[in-house]
């Protein structure tokens, strides 16, 4: 490793939050200080949407908005401000 690498390695991970969707169509927020979680128990999202009945299969969201964009298997489309 470089000398760069390694100062690198006592740097903290980071990320942004971020939204999952899982093959249920459910969508499920994720805190980046999830990484940090121990406790298998404590390392949940927080479900934010379980109602689409057909799967999703898009989401777009616009930078700085709390608006998102979700589209669906049978064509469905939801706005949703989250």
């Amino acid at each position: 490793m470089g000398e760069k690498e390694d100062e690198n390695e006592d740097q903290p991970f980071k990320c942004q939050d971020f939204i999952v969707v899982d093959l249920e169509a459910k969508i499920t927020l994720l805190n980046c200080k999830l990484f940090e979680e121990i406790d298998k128990d404590k390392k949940k999202g927080n479900l934010i949407m379980k109602s689409i009945v057909s799967a999703i299969v898009n989401i777009s969201v616009r930078p700085n908005s709390n608006f998102i964009a979700i589209i669906c298997e049978n064509g469905y489309l939801y706005e949703w401000n989250f």
